[in-house]
């Protein structure tokens, strides 16, 4: 529906995983890698799935994680990046303006387990040079909320962001 690479993540300790990738048509190598580790304070994957977790255990991993800054636009700090975990629990996604990747706005929502914990995250990275963010927030954000509570609800999920 939405002719991008599509990303499938999960949480290990302060960073997220690749577990799967499904790369926009026409793309005959795509950037990421399946396997790849990523800070998860900076990637919509990774505060999608933080916001889900315990406040005590989101700002303890929070507060664990090396926040150097990748870009010049990556939020290094505590309450900063805390803000944004409170916005994903109010909207049901993240996103992340080249904080991880200069070009990149990225999109993701959790994937959560039958006891509401997080058990993954969906994302979808574009091109700033294509997408604006009104236009991902608009046309993505109720595409990857849709597909991650889809797969929640395989998981056992009551409730995903509802």
């Amino acid at each position: 529906q939405c002719d991008e690479t599509i990303n499938l993540s999960q949480l290990e300790g302060t960073d997220t995983i690749c577990i799967s990738r499904m790369p926009r048509r026409g793309v005959r190598s795509p950037s990421g890698v399946v396997g790849a580790r990523r800070p998860a304070f900076c990637t919509s994957s990774g505060r999608a799935m933080l916001a889900c977790l315990p406040e005590h255990e989101a700002v303890r991993l929070v507060e664990e994680s090396d926040r150097t800054a990748l870009t010049p636009k990556t939020l290094t700090g505590r309450d900063e990046i805390l803000d944004r975990l409170a916005h994903v629990r109010s909207t049901g996604y993240g996103i992340v303006e080249e904080e991880f990747v200069i070009g990149e706005i990225s999109i993701a929502a959790p994937i959560l387990d039958y006891s509401g914990r997080p058990a993954g995250a969906i994302n979808i990275p574009v091109p700033s040079a294509r997408w604006s963010t009104e236009a991902v927030c608009e046309r993505l954000a109720p595409l990857v909320i849709q597909t991650a509570r889809a797969i929640s609800r395989t998981k056992g999920a009551a409730k995903a962001f509802d």
